[in-house]
């Protein structure tokens, strides 16, 4: 095994989260070494070239996501050899997603205060409330560059500047969506996207406005509108000469010294080989199934149970995104809803628990509703037709081959437009990450073993949201319609992965405290959705940034106290 010089901070994972906290330990001095399972892209990657709208290589054969085999077990099933819980993109990520960016409602930091625990659930308060996290959210949107309305959300929390830059333009299919929300008495709005809109903004002139082409979820950006930390924090952090990236790295173990400190980081290069990378301190910030497995994976003496596991909760809590998905088409209008970015226009009604104060249901908590949309996530006809009969049905009287097929392809491909909704889950504690001894990686370690079942409250509240959805493509005089509830393999849609190493105040409860930091071990954070309490009814990417900012701050305060020495 290579053993590596000491450094000062490991970063595991430079995704949104810790492609934040290794820049800003940088640019306070401290040596980090981020440690990437993925590629190391540069920004010349995605500028314009022959394939850079290639269907076939980004989303069919998925170019940003980590090209290593994973294996799942799910619910007891047959091993999947498909990635539907990872979705690595490499350094700088998130470089494929589609930037929605929310921030959280007063309310989602206090479920349990506001909306009580469901029987069967683990709903709990998080340690720290909006206002808490208010300044970092700011921070945020003007460092990656949000475009929104501010005020356009009548349920929005209330917030201390406007957003940075105006919102994206609504494409025909988005313009449809807000006149019908607006017709059934709803409030729709611009759904605020880190996208720039204005030229060079932050000083960068490689960031350049959005051109609309389509070609947004899963690709790069050839402008570098989106707002992705390969574009954003890791520049300015490469250049301070403090960071070191190391890509094709596969963290698998994190040690401990005598004093139960953590110690160093074990990795696997792309070769397989074996090395271990010495820090003072540790930041776990894969996505939240991985960081379970990584804690899981690094049992010891010490911590027989797997790192910061005292508590036992490590894995447990797991939350998804249980999404209702549904598509329309129109004879009459081309509602190019395939050009422009997939943020276009959301409303908050049936969220933070209007659905049961003002429509009488017995669910707690909602979803926000976004529209106009194209039907595959992105644009492209690939893609559309891909979509058609595996991510969600084809209308009854459609064939799923032949000219009957290819006619259909053919008329709604720019006449269609789909609505989602994305209904909040609630933690329940027997939904989990594991360790499957029985079944290895490619790698030789234990596949991440997952159960999961449905919470009555998501069942209940999907069906509520599929009859909403349904009423909007009516009255916006939609000719087919079909909406359903999109499923992994044995459980919910796994949009977003949540939970697994929850924060609180009490070590019993939780595995790390409000600043991310593990009741534990005092040199070990986790960044990312893994610390998530509860799921919310919005997109968490914006959220994950702002704790990111949030616990950079905390650890190059306890770094100038000495704290780690």
């Amino acid at each position: 095994m290579q053993k590596h010089p000491h450094t000062d901070a490991c970063v595991i994972g430079l995704g949104a989260s810790g492609g934040i906290i290794a820049a800003e330990l940088a640019k306070a001095g401290l040596s980090v070494v981020g440690l990437e399972a993925g590629a190391h892209y540069k920004r010349e990657s995605f500028e314009s070239h022959a394939d850079a709208h290639d269907e076939l290589t980004y989303v069919k054969q998925g170019k940003l996501r980590w090209n290593q085999p994973e294996v799942l077990v799910y619910n007891g099933n047959p091993p999947l050899t498909f990635p539907v819980i990872a979705r690595n993109t490499g350094v700088g990520g998130p470089l494929h997603w589609s930037c929605f960016s929310y921030r959280f409602h007063e309310s989602d930091f206090q479920v349990q205060t506001k909306s009580g625990v469901p029987k069967g659930s683990s709903v709990a308060d998080w340690p720290i409330a909006y206002a808490d996290l208010e300044r970092y959210y700011d921070r945020a949107e003007y460092e990656f560059g949000v475009a929104g309305a501010a005020g356009a959300n009548p349920f929005e929390a209330a917030r201390q500047r406007p957003y940075p830059l105006p919102p994206l333009t609504r494409q025909r299919a988005g313009q449809l969506f807000l006149e019908t929300s607006t017709s059934l008495g709803y409030h729709p709005f611009s759904i605020p996207a880190a996208i720039t809109t204005q030229p060079g903004y932050g000083g960068k002139a490689y960031r350049q406005p959005c051109n609309y082409c389509g070609y947004c979820t899963f690709y790069g950006c050839e402008q570098h509108a989106k707002g992705a930390t390969l574009v954003v924090t890791l520049p300015d952090a490469l250049s301070t000469g403090q960071l070191q990236i190391r890509p094709h790295s596969l963290a698998t173990e994190i040690t401990v010294d005598a004093e139960g400190q953590a110690q160093s980081v074990i990795y696997l290069d792309s070769e397989g080989k074996a090395h271990e990378q010495p820090a003072r301190i540790v930041l776990v910030c894969n996505n939240a199934a991985y960081v379970a497995r990584l804690l899981l994976l690094s049992k010891s003496k010490r911590f027989p149970n797997g790192m910061a596991n005292s508590s036992g909760l490590v894995g447990k809590n797991l939350m998804f995104h249980a999404s209702v998905f549904g598509y329309g088409t129109f004879d009459d209008r081309d509602l190019d809803s395939v050009n422009g970015p997939q943020a276009t226009v959301a409303f908050d009604d049936f969220n933070e628990d209007r659905p049961r104060r003002q429509h009488g249901q017995s669910f707690i908590r909602g979803s926000t509703i976004s529209g106009g949309l194209p039907l595959a996530f992105t644009g492209g006809p690939l893609a559309f037709a891909s979509a058609l009969g595996t991510f969600v049905p084809l209308p009854e009287t459609v064939p799923a081959w032949g000219k009957g097929f290819k006619d259909f392809l053919a008329r709604y491909y720019k006449r269609h437009f789909a609505i989602s909704a994305l209904c909040e889950d609630l933690p329940v504690e027997s939904n989990r990450i594991e360790l499957d001894t029985a079944v290895k990686d490619g790698n030789g370690l234990p596949a991440i073993k997952i159960s999961y079942t449905d919470h009555s409250n998501t069942v209940v509240m999907q069906k509520f949201m599929q009859a909403k959805i349904e009423e909007l493509f009516k009255a916006a005089g939609a000719r087919h319609v079909v909406v359903t509830i999109p499923m992994i393999p044995g459980g919910a849609a796994a949009g977003h992965v949540m939970g697994t190493t929850r924060m609180g105040h009490d070590p019993q409860q939780s595995v790390v405290d409000q600043y991310c930091q593990s009741h534990d071990i005092p040199n070990l954070f986790i960044g990312g959705s893994s610390v998530f309490v509860t799921a919310s009814g919005v997109n968490p990417t914006l959220t994950i940034f702002a704790l990111a900012y949030r616990t950079a701050e905390r650890i190059v305060e306890l770094w100038k106290q000495g704290k780690f020495s």
